[in-house]
């Protein structure tokens, strides 16, 4: 294994081009199972997120918030400044991430079975396309 660190820029804003991707999936299955943020459309614009470099690189990935915004804090890391939210609401989103990294990379049940991964490996990922 070999890891070569390069500069990617700053973070460019990712819309993304396709919904059915294995990371929404899971994102929306994941919410119907664990009963938390159940949503039946989602925001179609551009945004700046933690997760718009691997986006930009053809990732799939969703960017939610574990914990309850609470009074203003919460909106970039769960454990941002604030009054304390719903501890019930955020165990869920816990086991709802759980679930997702689950669905994604497969797993082995107690009783013998494989669940594939959804996702298969990718190959190389670059930048090299975004900027010529």
């Amino acid at each position: 294994m070999k890891m070569e660190l390069v500069w990617f820029g700053d973070r460019p804003a990712h819309k993304r081009k396709n919904y059915d991707d294995p990371a929404m999936q899971a994102f929306w299955q994941s919410a119907r199972t664990a009963g938390i943020d159940i949503r039946e459309k989602l925001n179609e614009r551009a945004a700046s997120l933690n997760d718009n470099v691997p986006a930009a690189v053809g990732v799939p990935t969703v960017n939610f918030n574990v914990g309850t915004n609470a009074g203003g804090g919460g909106g970039h890391a769960w454990y941002e400044w604030g009054i304390p939210g719903n501890g019930q609401d955020e165990g869920k989103r816990v086991y709802r991430m759980i679930l997702m990294g689950l669905m994604a990379a497969g797993y082995h049940t107690s009783d013998g079975k494989v669940v594939p991964p959804l996702v298969s490996p990718k190959g190389n990922r670059t930048t090299e396309e975004l900027y010529k």
